[in-house]
């Protein structure tokens, strides 16, 4: 194997070990946008329970008349 091909090779290497980690790098990222987003899920979920609980509450409530 002369020189250059071990550059060659070498060079190929380097970029393959380069997209591995830029596809962990994006993985990562999609695993901390996928946790953000269960989180915001959840308090929109909370959010639609305490304004449920409030309609019921309100329903509940004997209406005047006037």
């Amino acid at each position: 194997m002369s020189s250059e091909e071990s550059i060659e090779e070498l060079e190929k290497k380097l970029k393959k070990l380069e997209n591995q980690k830029k596809d962990k790098e994006s993985e990562k990222l999609e695993e901390e946008m996928e946790r953000d987003l269960l989180v915001k899920i959840k308090s929109l979920e909370l959010d639609l329970k305490i304004i449920n609980e409030k309609l019921n509450d309100l329903n509940k409530k004997p209406k005047k008349s006037n």
